[in-house]
């Protein structure tokens, strides 16, 4: 596989769930720009993304990351502006009450806090406070737009201590294709559509001692732009690494 230098692999062990209730979708508006957000908990950590819309146009796309750590939480947060330009974020932080992730550095803060009605609210404190205000779920989209994706999407995937860089293109109907650059290309199968813009598959993986089924659960933001999931070995149902998927322009 091709590893992706960009993303740092930072992994932890003992996770107890105590952020699974961050999992979800979520949508909001923000001084004009409309904000998806999508968590994923794939067991051994947390998986984000956000897109800002401006004007039906991509502004700025994030990526996030949580793992545990000795005594709290790391976050890896990656900004794509729309200019193509990208930034790395690291902050450490831990829960101030159960459902109040905080983490800090010096000079700078963001708050995670879950309300009633499952509301979201998001506080980033740099110079000035910001906040935004998120409702559950994804923004209503014509039926339609609930069809299977279409283009290519780079997998930026986590297994083990590595993180790799793979491509998925999707075919018409229930069709397409995994590449791992270097390695192999598998045909998708057994594509499921799932609630709340989701989708899986499975592969043949042949690697190893003998080749082996993998599926992919992955669930979209509202443009269909990004995706988190996990992958899932078939044979014993075991979660053998997760991803952050991000559509090609």
């Amino acid at each position: 596989m091709k590893r992706f230098l960009l993303l740092t692999l930072l992994t932890g062990s003992g996770w107890a769930h105590p952020l699974s209730w961050l999992a979800g979708t979520y949508h909001g508006v923000h001084d004009g720009a409309t904000l998806e957000e999508s968590w994923t908990d794939t067991g051994s950590e947390l998986l984000g993304t956000s897109v800002w819309l401006e004007d039906g146009r991509v502004g700025m796309r994030e990526l996030f990351r949580i793992r545990p750590q000795k005594g709290g939480y790391h976050l890896d947060l990656w900004l794509t502006f729309s200019d193509g330009l990208g930034k790395h974020l690291q902050m450490d932080g831990r829960l101030e009450a159960p459902q109040k992730l905080v983490f800090r550095k010096p000079g700078e803060s963001l708050t995670f806090r879950l309300g009633p009605g499952k509301k979201l609210t998001i506080q980033l404190h740099k110079k000035e406070l910001r906040v935004f205000h998120l409702e559950p779920g994804p923004t209503s989209l014509p039926q339609a737009r609930m069809a299977v994706p279409e283009g290519e999407y780079i997998l930026h995937t986590y297994l083990g201590d590595h993180v790799f860089a793979d491509e998925l293109k999707w075919g018409s109907g229930n069709s397409g294709t995994l590449t791992v650059p270097g390695k192999f290309a598998s045909q998708i199968e057994n594509m499921e559509l799932l609630p709340q813009f989701g989708v899986s598959f499975e592969i043949m993986v042949p690697e190893g001692k003998e080749p082996y089924r993998v599926r992919y659960r992955m669930h979209f933001n509202a443009d269909l732009s990004q995706a988190t999931g996990t992958l899932v070995q078939v044979s014993n149902g075991k979660t053998i690494g997760s991803f952050v998927a991000v559509k090609r322009d």
